[in-house]
């Protein structure tokens, strides 16, 4: 069969309707040269606190010379030096930090300047309150390794520390609802274990004869909670007095 299978005034083809586009500017013209950070930049002559905390990738030593060597390129004068202890074995409390952080607000310096961010924080929230408290206070941070500079940034470290902390407080209570309705799904406990029965029947008879709250602590061997529920549930039910 030849032909169309249309008939003679039946349009084959329809016009294509042209979308109007705003025009695009063109790209500039890719640099093929490596790039380098930029150097960190902050006011002239500024007062500048050293926060060196030693850790296995770099020693105290070798943190304090690449902090002078970069103060000393940009004509900034040392006003404090906080230096954290080695920490052989426990928790990371740092406590210079916390010192440090505590002095800040007394005007002492202008910018606080560290080596990295492994160096000067332990976790993203702790990050996000370090950035926060300094921005808040007018105190520029510096890390070298990062090439953060906070005081040239307009703020862009902070929100994205912030952005970074709130998402990994999401996470983490994401994992600990999928955990729990796990275990509630297959049954077993969730929250915290129950006191046994004969627990409580001995504090509520200890309530009952007098004996204050402290002392049934030291008797029994729990917490104060666990007291004050039971005095509450006695309570509740008129059975101990008020």
């Amino acid at each position: 069969m030849g032909g169309s299978a249309y008939p003679a005034s039946y349009p084959t083809s329809r016009p294509v309707k042209q979308l109007w586009r705003p025009p695009v500017a063109p790209h500039p013209p890719r640099d093929s040269s490596p790039s380098v950070p930029s150097p960190l930049t902050c006011s002239a002559m500024a007062a500048v606190a050293f926060y060196i905390r030693p850790h296995p990738t770099e020693t105290a030593e070798a943190q304090r010379a690449r902090l002078d060597a970069w103060a000393s390129a940009e004509g900034h004068e040392v006003a404090a030096v906080w230096l954290e202890p080695e920490r052989k074995r426990g928790l990371d409390h740092r406590r210079r930090c916390t010192e440090m952080l505590r002095e800040a607000p007394k005007g002492a310096w202008d910018v606080l300047a560290s080596t990295s961010l492994l160096t000067l924080a332990r976790s993203v929230p702790h990050a996000n309150e370090t950035l926060a408290l300094c921005e808040a206070l007018g105190i520029a941070v510096v890390l070298l390794d990062e090439c953060i500079d906070t005081a040239t940034d307009g703020g862009a470290t902070a929100r994205g520390f912030a952005m970074c902390a709130r998402l990994d407080r999401l996470l983490h209570v994401e994992r600990a609802t999928t955990g729990v309705c796990k275990r509630r799904d297959a049954g077993l406990p969730v929250g915290r274990p129950k006191m046994p029965a004969t627990v409580d029947a001995r504090i509520a008879a200890l309530l009952k004869a007098g004996v204050i709250p402290e002392r049934i602590t030291r008797l029994v061997g729990v917490g104060k909670s666990t007291v004050y529920r039971v005095r509450d549930e006695l309570r509740a039910a008129g059975g101990a007095a008020a």
